[in-house]
């Protein structure tokens, strides 16, 4: 017969080892979870089947765990058909028939992007019917469609938290799990890029007095993200803002605002120390805090604490640490 005492020290075992589970769960998106974006410009949200993803590089062959995949440009690729297509109504601008002219314009109409790289090389052509044309064709190109969508980008890019590995992917075509759709083949020729959703390794910053001024200094962090991946961000420290003969300590702010701090506060100002972000430097602030964690937006991390009225030099700092982002320039 078992004891009461053995019962209860097995019962406790299985809590703590239930809790010791619950804290070893993952947080965030699982590896391979990912925001495909298409060349016509729509994206889905969908699971990559693959654990590696094989690229040929001038280095050699390199298979790239998915895991530490962070995004994933991919080169412009034109199907075969279309390409056909487009090389044959090159040729054809230059035809003595008006008839083949016009219909040769619209087909490199209709291929749109695809058919900026080729529009390109006849542009200066010494046929002045096909250069005419082809002008007229990047003009209205160059109308309808945002410049960094006709860049023709001749490798594949992957990016990690420490490197950018350009080459060409082994396969034509990924393999996925969306909610919307179940499994699905997806051609490298429709898809863009990749945003993969799981945040990536920790970076720790400092951020110091001269980011706590009144006039607007923004400290770049250095990391860039793409849309819809996973960003946490955990801020600790305190600034003291007006450390000027006999008020220092009086001002204090902290990431989730004013600590120490005498009187009151203009209304429709941030407290004092707050903490707070924006991606891109012409992006939406928000608000960090002393935690931040969700989906990123598609730019470069600047930080700064605001709500501080004065331009004195400002001392102390806050140590922030970063979860996602791929390092830039």
């Amino acid at each position: 017969m078992r004891s009461l005492s053995g019962i209860t020290f097995l019962g406790w075992v299985f809590v703590f080892s239930l809790q010791a589970n619950e804290k070893s769960k993952p947080t965030g998106p699982p590896p391979g979870a990912a925001e495909v974006r298409f060349t016509d410009g729509s994206y889905l949200k969908m699971q990559l089947a693959d654990e590696t993803i094989e690229m040929n590089t001038p280095y050699g062959k390199l298979k790239i765990p998915t895991k530490d995949i962070r995004r994933l440009e991919l080169a412009t690729r034109i199907p075969d058909e279309l390409r056909m297509k487009i090389e044959m109504a090159l040729i054809d601008l230059g035809s003595p028939q008006f008839k083949v002219r016009e219909a040769a314009t619209r087909t490199l109409a209709d291929a749109k992007v695809y058919a900026y790289p080729y529009l390109l090389r006849v542009a200066s052509s010494e046929d002045a019917e096909v250069a005419k044309r082809a002008n007229e064709l990047l003009a209205k190109l160059k109308e309808e469609v945002p410049a960094e969508k006709l860049k023709f980008r001749e490798k594949d890019v992957i990016y990690t938290d420490d490197s950018m590995i350009s080459g060409k992917l082994e396969v034509n075509s990924l393999k996925a799990q969306t909610q919307q759709f179940g499994v699905v083949q997806m051609k490298l020729s429709d898809i863009g890029s990749i945003a993969f959703l799981h945040g990536g390794k920790e970076t720790e910053i400092r951020l110091d007095g001269q980011y706590a001024l009144q006039t607007e200094r923004w400290l770049d962090t250095k990391l860039d993200f793409a849309e819809g991946t996973r960003i946490v961000i955990h801020a600790e420290g305190e600034i003291d803002m007006y450390p000027t003969a006999g008020y220092v300590g009086q001002y204090i702010g902290s990431p989730k605002g004013k600590k120490v701090w005498p009187g009151n506060i203009a209304a429709g100002t941030w407290e004092p120390g707050t903490l707070i972000g924006k991606f891109g430097e012409n992006g939406k602030v928000f608000v960090i805090g002393e935690k931040y964690e969700g989906p990123a937006q598609t730019g470069r991390l600047y930080l700064r604490a605001a709500g501080n009225p004065y331009n004195v030099q400002a001392q102390g700092e806050y140590k922030v640490k970063i979860t996602g982002g791929t390092k830039g320039n």
